[in-house]
């Protein structure tokens, strides 16, 4: 026996590659009319996030790789390339002098308001054949990965 009893289409760890395979497609043709590829979106996303009002102190491109679940030299040369195409700004850090602080750029924020809802529109569609399972199996995606789930799952 190879890979266990049960066929391997049926493997959980099968079938969450091909779950997130699947996902991951849709996310990339609604990207693609963009010129974002996943991983810019996530980033910028992130990016959005840490810098909204109120949050602490600047945003460090380790901040934000370690916020995103991304390796850092990978996150480091994504942020090279949005920085070149205009959509967010790299500068020195004030105390630190390896690190650099990440803002976005208005063109930025507009490609972001953009790619968004048409995140937004594909985990909707995607995801609604759970119907009602949804914030369990959310849940459970969550327990996976180690993180506290922020949905109520309803009681039956």
């Amino acid at each position: 026996m190879i890979y266990g009893a049960e066929p391997v289409e049926d493997r959980p760890g099968a079938l969450l590659w091909r779950v997130g395979n699947s996902w991951q497609r849709r996310v990339r043709a609604a990207l693609a009319p963009l010129g974002l590829t996943h991983v810019q979106f996530v980033l910028l996303a992130g990016l959005a996030r840490l810098a909204r009002p109120g949050a602490e102190g600047p945003v460090t491109q380790a901040r934000l790789a370690r916020l995103c679940q991304v390796d850092p030299m990978m996150a480091s040369q994504v942020l090279r390339t949005l920085e070149r195409r205009g959509l967010l700004g790299r500068a020195a850090h004030a105390t630190d002098t390896r690190a650099r602080s990440l803002s976005l750029t208005e063109r930025g924020v507009r490609v972001l308001e953009n790619a968004s809802p048409l995140v937004v529109a594909v985990d909707a569609a995607f995801f609604t054949t759970l119907g009602a399972d949804r914030p369990a199996f959310t849940a459970a995606l969550a327990r996976l990965v180690g993180v506290k789930a922020r949905v109520r799952v309803p009681t039956r």
